[in-house]
């Protein structure tokens, strides 16, 4: 659309909300149905809606994080490629952390957006994939972008199409910050404007995610000079429909191994423990997400063995 350009003044936002009992399923059950982190799952879902509207064989999308993973360390300790410092305290600084760094999502030719599970769960796959690739949780991109490159380079990358035009923020379950019986709670009305309505958006689409009374919110953030907002609502859609054909494949999936369980000879621990006190298990976690990998339990009762203890 015509107009003054991508600026502030021009904002306009499309917001979406998920039911309490299907954020619910989003934060419990897709992360353990898909094996990855939830933010991953957020992730996909912005790169399968943008794709869907734009095509092309990559999708670049800036996240934003609170930067207190990789580089920092947060008293984690250095993880395998050397990021992270256990010595680096925080409690003399003013301000807050903010990692920002673009991810490209290799789409690839079989690509496709619909209500059939399968379709999104191989772009949670292209967005774990793509992560991997990404060094120290992407913390150290804004020290080479801005010590070590000049105006000149960034403003020549801009104008190459360089810079991701999509930006991404989960800012996490405010919920659990906000209590029944904490002393404040999250105001309703708009905090008013943080910047001059003739400054220039840093992005053209800003998508900010969080969960709030229990509710799943994002936020779709766009400029009316450069887009209708019919455009918008549709990328809302999409994005939205997306992660119910996630909740809705996770449900099944809970549903089904509820079922197993309750079966006679169910792998449920209750039974486990029920029918011999002397199985041994270990299990091993996988890097990504919560799924696990059971060794075939030693018994010697189950095994025909004596029953002495050893």
């Amino acid at each position: 659309m015509e107009g003054g350009g991508n600026v502030e003044g021009s904002g306009r936002h499309v917001e979406r909300v998920l039911s309490a009992e299907e954020t619910t399923v989003l934060l419990r059950e897709v992360p353990r149905s898909v094996g990855a982190g939830i933010e991953e799952v957020l992730v996909a879902s912005v790169a399968a809606a943008v794709w869907s509207w734009a095509g092309g064989e990559a999708v670049r999308v800036e996240l934003e994080g609170h930067g207190r993973d990789g580089l920092w360390g947060a008293g984690r300790g250095r993880d395998d490629e050397g990021y992270g410092n256990e010595e680096c305290g925080v409690e003399r600084t003013a301000g807050w952390f903010t990692a920002a760094y673009p991810l490209v999502i290799e789409v690839g030719p079989r690509a496709a957006v619909s209500a059939e599970g399968a379709a999104a769960l191989e772009w949670v796959k292209r967005v774990r994939e793509a992560k991997a690739g990404v060094p120290g949780g992407g913390e150290g991109y804004g020290l080479v972008r801005y010590v070590s490159e000049g105006e000149a380079a960034r403003a020549q990358r801009a104008a190459e199409g360089a810079e991701a035009e999509v930006s991404f923020n989960y800012l996490g379950q405010f919920d659990q910050s906000f209590t029944e019986d904490a002393l404040f709670e999250l105001a309703p009305e708009s905090s008013g404007a943080a910047q001059a309505a003739d400054e220039q958006r840093s992005h053209l689409l800003q998508v900010t995610a969080l969960v709030a009374d229990k509710q799943f919110r994002v936020d779709w953030s766009y400029s009316e000079n450069v887009h209708l907002a019919s455009t918008i609502e549709r990328l809302a859609d999409t994005y939205i429909q997306f992660l119910r054909t996630l909740i809705t494949h996770s449900a099944s999936q809970a549903t089904q191994r509820s079922a197993r369980k309750s079966e006679p000879g169910g792998n449920d621990s209750s039974s486990w423990r029920s029918q011999c006190r002397h199985m041994k298990s270990s299990f091993s976690l996988r890097r990504f997400g919560v799924m696990s990998r059971m060794r075939r339990p030693r018994c010697s009762v189950c095994m025909g063995g004596s029953n002495d203890g050893s």
